[in-house]
């Protein structure tokens, strides 16, 4: 686990005209908080996080002290009543969150499979409800639930039908929406799969109308008229090296070495000093080392 420490002042204020300046949300099994930065980025005020993991509760703290209440707690046993006693009745505007997707993903392999002939039973598959059960409560304008593409297939397809018939059943429109992260500026050629919900009573959301890709491959056509994709070395290449099964949990950032990465790159990320890591497995030698 990282603990990132981002530079706030890349951050929106207060007063930028945002249309979400004053929009609540809640980010439920927020692992460290990357979905709740996107939000405040975007100008949302985020005013709880809960996930089951203290490792990714304690760097959601350290990245997002302007949060009220960042909980350890299981989800399945935490009320969203109990949740609504602690921020006194605060309305929530909307809700995001990635129930896990270990139950869902195609890279399934070591204990059984999510898909065809090798299926095995996994009770993560229905983290999905504890979700629902938080939209049902405050009844958000909208909600966005994250998960893996392997959600449209695994155990036939049942259980992206089911998510979308219980999603109705609340009063929403869903809209299912395949993201490339890679057209968005993440280092990563992952795929996600989304589903967007909106309140009966609001417009419906068209995803071609409000998201566009901001990032491109160079050998792709719009290539000229978007920024180029973002690469692994250009996000994180200007860190130290951590040899496998290295025990140091703090060291400082090399400004000199930012300076040659933003000579080479230019200046589309911030550094940070000091960076707090977590411990390299000791397992992971091939290649010599890690970077965080």
């Amino acid at each position: 686990m990282v603990l990132y420490m981002r530079d706030k002042s890349k951050q929106p204020q207060e007063g930028t005209g945002h249309a979400a300046d004053h929009l609540s949300l809640i980010d439920l099994f927020s692992g460290c908080g990357g979905f709740s930065l996107g939000m405040e980025w975007a100008g949302f005020s985020c005013r709880a996080a809960i996930d089951f993991e203290k490792a990714a509760i304690e760097t959601f703290k350290a990245n997002h002290d302007g949060v009220p209440i960042a909980l350890c707690k299981d989800l399945t046993k935490f009320a969203p009543e109990e949740l609504d006693s602690l921020l006194h009745g605060e309305k929530i505007d909307v809700i995001v969150g990635g129930p896990p997707c270990q139950g869902f993903s195609k890279a399934r392999k070591a204990d059984g499979a999510n898909h065809g002939e090798n299926l095995v039973p996994d009770a993560r598959r229905e983290l999905y409800k504890e979700f629902l059960r938080y939209v049902e409560f405050y009844k958000p304008k909208v909600f966005v639930m994250e998960n893996v593409p392997g959600l449209k297939t695994a155990a036939g397809g049942r259980f992206f039908t089911q998510v979308q018939v219980e999603i109705r059943e609340l009063g929403y429109r869903v809209i299912p929406y395949e993201v490339e992260t890679w057209r968005f500026g993440v280092p990563q050629k992952r795929v996600r799969q989304l589903l967007i919900g909106t309140r009966h009573d609001l417009p419906m959301f068209i995803p071609e109308k409000y998201i566009r890709p901001t990032h491109a491959l160079a050998t792709e056509p719009q290539s000229a008229l978007l920024q180029p994709a973002v690469t692994l070395g250009e996000a994180i290449g200007d860190l130290p090296a951590i040899a496998a099964g290295d025990e140091q949990h703090l060291r400082s950032y090399d400004a000199s070495a930012r300076d040659k990465h933003v000579a080479k790159y230019g200046d589309r990320y911030v550094g940070a000093d000091p960076i707090l890591t977590h411990r390299a497995d000791p397992n992971l030698t091939q290649g010599g080392t890690l970077r965080f």
